[in-house]
């Protein structure tokens, strides 16, 4: 795995929840695509793993990126859940579209509304691009996906 930090958070290009060990949780920016810049653009993840196996559920918000309710929901379950007490996993990613949530529009930065180019692909548009890695490193590990939405 090649990894940094940002603000003290691990920054990484993939996870696999089973590395995290039961009754915990991690915070990780998973690496997305790269900026006009050459700066990385990251997401937030959040993983509970609960102390007894079970399914894994997804939560997810500002996919548009000027839909932010689901973000406040994402961090009220996040902290509220204790993960000793919890069969299965959350995935909790609280802004998937990081683009469109920093310039306060719906669209990615492309453009396109991410919401409709998923699952994406490599070699496409930015936006596609960038689905195409949120399904691969992210949505490949959920057994259920609760997606936010204003």
């Amino acid at each position: 795995m090649n990894a940094h930090r940002q603000h003290n958070i691990q920054v990484v290009e993939s996870f696999d929840p089973n590395d995290i060990p039961r009754g915990t949780s991690r915070r990780l920016r998973l690496s997305m695509v790269g900026n006009g810049l050459g700066s990385l653009v990251t997401i937030p993840v959040v993983v509970l793993r609960g102390a007894e196996p079970g399914p894994t559920v997804g939560l997810t918000a500002v996919v548009h990126g000027n839909e932010l309710n689901g973000m406040k929901v994402i961090r009220e379950v996040v902290d509220g859940v204790d993960p000793r007490k919890l069969a299965g996993t959350i995935i909790a990613v609280p802004v998937v579209n990081v683009p469109g949530y920093l310039a306060n529009t719906r669209h990615f930065n492309d453009g396109y509304d991410l919401n409709r180019v998923m699952p994406g692909k490599l070699g496409g548009t930015m936006s596609q691009v960038y689905a195409h890695r949120f399904m691969s490193r992210v949505i490949c590990h959920l057994d259920y996906l609760l997606d936010l939405h204003t």
